[in-house]
């Protein structure tokens, strides 16, 4: 069964906390304490969301962390696979992985249709979305 990690569950209750205080810059030990997630653990999960410029971070005394982009920017998709890696619920859609039976594989655009379908839900709902509580 496809199943997110806590590590990407982390980010996302993150991130939330983030744009929901936008007004100031949020520490890792606040989010950490507010969400009740190792501020360690933490740490290594917000320098991804940094590295790949949802995040963007001040040193200092009253440094923290702030949105890179807007909420509306940041899709769950990007989320997704930013921490579990490319969408693909059977591992014959890899890129250059065959299986041996891709042209009489009765089940593969079956396949290939839920792949899409998870890919534009999770490409249409964003950070937005989750804050207002809008997606369907």
């Amino acid at each position: 069964m496809l199943t997110i990690s806590t590590k990407t569950q982390y980010a996302v209750r993150a991130l939330l906390y983030i744009a929901r205080n936008e007004k100031s810059l949020c520490t890792a030990q606040e989010i950490a304490q507010a969400e009740n997630i190792s501020v360690k653990y933490l740490e290594s999960i917000l320098s991804a969301l940094e590295c790949k410029g949802i995040l963007e971070s001040e040193r200092g005394k009253h440094g923290g962390y702030s949105l890179a982009v807007s909420a509306y920017e940041i899709t769950m998709r990007t989320l997704i696979e930013l921490f579990e890696g490319p969408i693909e619920p059977v591992s014959c859609l890899t890129k250059n992985k065959h299986c041996g039976f891709d042209c009489t594989c009765m089940p593969r655009k079956f396949w290939q249709g839920l792949k899409q379908s998870l890919e534009t839900y999770l490409e249409a709902c964003t950070l937005k979305d989750l804050l207002e509580d809008t997606y369907e």
